[in-house]
Order: structure tokens, then sequence, then C-alpha cells
């Protein structure tokens, strides 16, 4: 058995997670109180964003009183931050962080989950305690800013970077961030003037290139935004981002051919990457080439059965070429993917209700009758509300429907 847990090790390291699971469950079978196996399983789960799986296997070490094991703590915390529970993910990093109140790293965590709370005033408080402990590495004083920026802070903002820039002044991140902080405070000159330098340090840095480029439209200039896009596109000739950029100004121009020409591009030159032929098939959908958008959406799931994106976007393409057999097939592909998801349920309504078979489907889950009907009640008037420019009526209704979903 020892052999055993070795080899779930190693496979963890290697990133060969199904591998890794099968080793630590066949030893989790014989030996069940194993702490660290049973962390190492959970943190294979997580990396496979099982979220609930990964809480199952901790759940037997938690209720053991391990209340002295810091990497339990912790890993308990990101487990269940990770799946949204707030309250449980701060109140495992406030334990962690009291066993090691020098660990940066906890009040860093402590402090996300307390900002996810909505508790402001103590997640800026734990940031910079960790920003203070942590001198070598920027990543503790990177956070407190963003903090700031999600806040609205700006000076706050610009006050950190600026003393973050003095520490590590080539550092381009640094730039963008108080560029950021000065957008926020309306300096288009000094946020212009801080993305060229982060430009200047990295020539293909993405973030400050978007940056400048939002700006030159603010501007009303984007002849200057293209150049600026395809400058960088000549260091970095197969970077899809940047052909993706320039569909969008192209897009923003209703220039709709250069468009799908740069999201073509992008897709050909990348042809292992799932996310440039997602976004072409949408952008297929969108402009209404549905046949193109179906042969790329199988040709995807061909290689990426199990996607749930691809099957969602498989789906999508069927329905829009009216083979909607096809579409609740794919549809019910997903929900069974993901039985959790409301959304999936409420896809197979739609479907159910455009085939006219809602009232005969015989065994309804319950959340897809709820979804049947608030497509039938809310989403209606939502779409209705948009389509008459009551935009604030539309998001309202939406913001209700989010609430129930």
């Amino acid at each position: 058995m020892p052999s055993v847990l070795l080899a779930g090790a190693v496979q963890f390291a290697l990133g060969s997670l199904p591998q890794a699971e099968q080793h630590l469950k066949k030893y989790l079978e014989r030996d069940p109180g194993n702490l660290y196996a049973r962390k190492l399983m959970a943190c294979t789960l997580l990396k496979s964003h099982r979220t609930q799986n990964a809480i199952d296997v901790l759940a037997p070490a938690l209720k053991a009183a391990q209340q002295d094991d810091l990497q339990l703590l912790a890993l308990a915390g990101e487990t269940y931050m990770q799946a949204g529970d707030y309250t449980k993910a701060t109140e495992y990093f406030a334990k962690a962080s009291a066993l090691a109140p020098k660990a940066a790293e906890l009040h860093t965590a402590l402090g996300l989950s307390k900002l996810a709370l909505g508790e402001n005033d103590r997640a800026v408080a734990e940031m910079e305690t960790a920003a203070a402990m942590d001198t070598k590495s920027p990543k503790a004083g990177i956070l407190l800013v963003m903090t700031h920026l999600r806040l609205k802070e700006y000076d706050k903002a610009l006050a950190t970077v600026k003393a973050l820039e003095k520490e590590q002044p080539d550092n381009p991140l640094a730039h963008n961030l108080k560029g950021a902080a000065y957008l926020g405070k309306n300096d288009s000159t000094a946020a212009r003037a801080s993305f060229e330098k982060a430009l200047f340090i990295q020539p293909t840095n993405f973030p400050a290139v978007m940056s400048l480029v939002q700006l030159d439209m603010r501007d009303k200039k984007p002849d200057v935004a293209k150049k600026r896009l395809e400058a960088m596109l000549e260091k970095d000739k197969k970077n899809s981002q940047i052909m993706t950029a320039l569909a969008g100004l192209a897009t923003a121009q209703e220039q709709t051919k250069e468009a799908t020409t740069w999201l073509e591009k992008s897709s050909n030159e990348n042809p292992d990457a799932l996310q440039p032929a997602m976004l072409l098939v949408i952008h297929y959908l969108r402009i209404g080439e549905k046949q193109k958008a179906l042969t790329l959406a199988q040709k995807l799931q061909g290689s990426n059965s199990g996607s749930p994106e691809v099957l969602n976007i498989l789906a999508q393409a069927q329905f829009a070429n009216d083979d909607k057999p096809a579409a609740l097939e794919t549809y019910t592909r997903l929900a069974a993917m993901k039985p959790d998801s409301a959304p999936a349920q409420f896809f197979i309504a739609t479907v159910h209700m455009a085939m006219k078979t809602s009232r005969q489907h015989r065994t309804p889950s319950k959340i897809t009758i709820i979804a049947i009907r608030l497509f039938r009640r809310t989403i209606g008037s939502s779409l209705f509300g948009a389509n008459k420019g009551n935009y604030e009526q539309a998001l309202t209704i939406a913001r209700q429907v989010q609430k129930k979903l």
C-alpha cells in the first residue's frame, strides 16, 4: 500500500489527475484514516474542479477535530472558497491564520474571503497585514491594490501601487495597476503614461496594449488602436488574444467580414487551442453562418467530448440549425454532466417549449418546471423590455431571475 500512495503522489505531481485519483482512492479504501492521503485526494479533486467531492473527502478529517493541522485548515478554506461558501472559508482561514499569524498567504486568503462576504474593511486590513509581511514577493501588495480598485478607492490604490513601484520599478503589472487607478480618477493622460511605461518594459504586455486600445477608442481613434494591435501581432504572430481583439475592433466598426477573417485566422493559427475555435463558433452564430457554426462545433465536440462549454455551444448550433431533437439530446447530456446547473435545465425547458412538447414531458424535474415558468413569466418580459430600450426594467427582471436560479 505505501507504493500505491507514492504512485498517487507522483501522478499528482505530474498532473495526471485521473491516475492520481485512482491510486489515492484505492489507498484510502484500505487506510481511510491516513490524513496525508486524504489531503492529497482533496487537492486532486480541487484541481479537477470537483469541489463538492473535495469537501466530502475532507469532511471526516475535519470532524476528527484536526484543529491543529495548518495545512488541513488552509486546504479546507481553499475548498470552501472555490465552492462559494465564503462563511466557512473565512472560518477555516481564520483558524489557520491563528496557528500561523506570520504567514502572509493566510492573511491574503482570509482577506479574499472577507471581501467575498462584503466585509470590506476587514478584507483590506488582512490584505495590508499580508503586504507588510510579504516584502519579498509583490503578490500580497498587488492583491491589496486590486482590492482598493474593486472598492473604487482609487487614491488608496494609487498610494499602495506607488509604494510597490518603488520596490519593483521594472514590474509591468505595477504600472498597469497604476494606470487603472488613474483611469478610476478620470486622469486619462496619467493612465496612458502608465500603460505606455508597462509596454516599454515588456513590449508584448497584452493588458497594457488593450488598456491603450480602449483609450484610443475613447478618443475616437480606431485606426491608431488597430495599428497598435497589428504592431504587437508582428512581435507575436500567432497570438490569439491579439487577433480576437482585432476582430472585436472590426465588429465595433461594423466590419463583419474583417472580424470573421481575424477570428478564422486565430483559430487556424492555433488549431489545438479551444478558446479561439469557440469564439469563432459564437461569431458564426451571431452573423447567421449557422452551418459553419454547426460543422465547427461538431468538430470541437469530437476532440473535447468532456467539455461542458463545448456541449453548450454545440447545442446552440444545433438549435440554430433547427435540429431541435439533437439540441435536446446535447442539452440533456450537459445536464447529466452538471446535474446542479439551473441554466442547463433551463435550456432543456426552452427546447421543449420550442418543440411544443413540454406538456407531454411526463416526469420533468422540479428545476425544469421552475425554468419553464421563469421563461414564460419573466424572461420574455425582460427581452421585451430590452428590445423596447427599457434596459433598467430588463436588468431588474434579470436580477430577480438570477436570485431564483
